[in-house]
């Protein structure tokens, strides 16, 4: 099994379980105890899981980002239907934000509008795009290795001489508080696109719900959720 989808397997496996021990993942993924135990501990240093005594255990309080080639893979069918939903909304020669993301990535694969400028801080959003033939922009600064997106001051300087006629943004977390980011870089950007767009919707699948991160970036009722529920 390809490393991406094993550790995707297994991280929904632990997830799922809460505390399971390490031979039992290992039987759930087909693969040896070692191997899982190299997995394990890329987990542990990114914050989401500890080992106690062969027990794995699963960590959801302020969860960190997980890297994007362990995420892709994760709820695939709901991230593509959700970005079908979404791709429908964008219209004819708009100018569109796409936040860098794994379920932001599935709605390029269902985009119909033609003439369209496309602005994006996701590296792979916008290489994408482009192999679509699409108008690209790409927010400058300095990039962040996990999840492979731009963040910093000047993104933020450039974004506040824009205006998008919709935007797309990725969350962590969806609770009674809002919309929230483990990354404060992050969550500031995703806020100063929301108040630069006449439209700005997140789109989550439900594994989101009922979690909150560190950076709150938008209440509830300040932009509009698509979602497979």
């Amino acid at each position: 099994m390809q490393k991406s989808k094993r550790q995707s397997v297994v991280l929904e496996f632990v997830k799922k379980n809460r505390d399971v021990q390490i031979s039992e993942i290992a039987l759930h993924a087909n693969c040896s105890q070692s191997t899982i135990r190299r997995d394990i501990k890329e987990f542990v240093k990114h914050g989401l899981m500890k080992e106690v005594y062969g027990s794995v255990i699963y960590l959801d309080s302020h969860e960190a980002d997980i890297e994007r080639n362990m995420r892709s893979d994760v709820h695939l069918e709901a991230k593509s239907w959700i970005g079908e939903k979404a791709a429908q909304l964008i219209s004819e020669g708009q100018f569109v934000f796409i936040d860098a993301g794994s379920t932001t990535f599935q709605i390029i694969q269902h985009i119909k509008a033609m003439g369209c400028t496309f602005v994006t801080n996701g590296l792979d959003i916008a290489s994408e795009l482009l192999k679509k033939g699409f108008n690209v922009m790409i927010l400058g600064g300095p990039i962040k290795p996990v999840t492979e997106a731009v963040v910093g001051e000047e993104a933020v300087v450039f974004l506040k001489s824009l205006y998008f006629d919709i935007a797309f943004l990725g969350t962590n977390g969806i609770s009674e508080f809002g919309y929230s980011t483990p990354d404060s870089r992050e969550g500031i950007i995703k806020k100063t696109v929301i108040e630069r767009s006449r439209h700005a919707y997140v789109v989550a699948d439900q594994s989101k719900k009922d979690k909150t991160t560190s950076y709150l970036f938008a209440k509830l009722n300040e932009v509009t959720l698509i979602s497979e529920k």
